[in-house]
């Protein structure tokens, strides 16, 4: 059968027209998957990028640290990013870096760690890392030695650049109002770390921090009562300076009933976490059988253990306890406490 030469010829262009339609399709699609690589390429670039920046991831981490920018408040995810800067050579992420391992923000608390990080970033003049070196030479922590000479030093390092070198504590004392930053301000005012000495002022921080629930600014209130309460709150969370103070309370029977059998309990759980006071205390409760029978060999354990970490005072006890008993001679007279005198730590 024929075909009709109108059929063949629009058949033709019909063929034609399919093959540029999908040339055309191709290179469509071609472009488009050009483009969306362009983009996708530009994105892994800028996230690479941002990978790579510590001031980026600096803020990032104090996004997450104080819960900005719509963020919910992460202290894991705040960690991760001030370690990520911090390997990068960020002094300023070093330095909070040791302020989350010193203080238990999204990671184990590790007051050896922290003394670790604050080290580096103090020497590069990071004002938060000097003070807080100034709090942990001056009264130590479990693993971190006492130096009261280096403690000065810290505490000058940071008087020369005046109150810009805890701007950082400032701002999340204040703005942010962050628990752990409040008591360490209050640290600050108490020994005249780059403020002037104000105990009205260190007062005023301290209960901000407690009113929150931060153990470490509990038992700051004037009142002796209230004071006590707090110390019980925070003993029950194994605060080892709070149930050193609490036992302080307890053998004296400031703001509570005169309980000296359970004041050497806490001394002994704050010594047994390392609190040089509570050794000392726990030591003298021994020596002189407060609490309990006199124990000169438990007494010279904890003196000895106390005087090891630094502690001067527990060294020449010891000295004077070694030489009695070697003399066979009993101890007489008082020793006074100085656990409940010493500074907020």
């Amino acid at each position: 059968m024929a075909v009709h030469p109108f059929s063949h010829t629009a058949a033709l262009i019909f063929h034609r027209s399919k093959k540029f339609v999908l040339k055309l399709n191709r290179k469509y699609n071609s472009g488009n998957n050009s483009s969306n690589n362009n983009s996708s390429c530009g994105k892994v670039n800028k996230r690479n990028q941002q990978d790579h920046d510590p001031d980026y991831l600096y803020k990032r981490g104090e996004v997450y640290l104080f819960g900005r920018a719509g963020e919910p408040k992460d202290e894991k995810k705040a960690f991760d990013y001030f370690q990520r800067a911090s390997k990068l050579n960020h002094t300023e992420a070093r330095g909070v870096l040791g302020f989350c391992y010193e203080f238990g923000l999204g990671v184990e608390k590790d007051f050896k760690r922290a003394e670790l990080h604050y080290i580096p970033a103090a020497e590069s003049g990071n004002g938060l890392a000097q003070a807080r070196l100034a709090f942990l030479r001056k009264y130590g922590r479990p693993c971190v030695r006492i130096d009261r000479a280096e403690a000065e030093m810290w505490q000058q390092k940071v008087k020369e650049q005046g109150e810009t070198a805890i701007t950082w504590l400032f701002h999340a004392a204040c703005n942010e109002n962050h628990a752990a930053a409040q008591y360490s301000l209050g640290v600050c005012y108490h020994d005249g770390v780059g403020v002037d000495k104000s105990e009205s002022e260190a007062f005023k921080w301290y209960k901000k921090s407690a009113e929150q629930g931060h153990p470490r600014g509990q038992g700051v209130e004037k009142n002796e009562y209230m004071a006590v309460n707090w110390y019980r709150e925070a003993a029950a969370q194994e605060h080892a300076r709070a149930q050193d103070k609490l036992g302080v309370c307890l053998q004296l029977g400031i703001g509570c009933e005169k309980d000296e059998k359970t004041a050497l309990h806490y001394f002994r759980l704050a010594a047994e976490q390392d609190h040089l006071t509570a050794m000392y205390n726990l030591a003298n409760a021994l020596e002189k059988g407060i609490g309990c029978e006199i124990d000169f060999e438990g007494a010279t354990h904890w003196l000895e253990r106390a005087a090891s970490s630094g502690c001067r005072r527990s060294c020449e006890r010891l000295k004077t306890l070694l030489v009695k008993e070697c003399l066979g001679q009993e101890t007489s007279g008082n020793v006074y406490l100085t656990g409940y005198c010493a500074a907020a730590a």
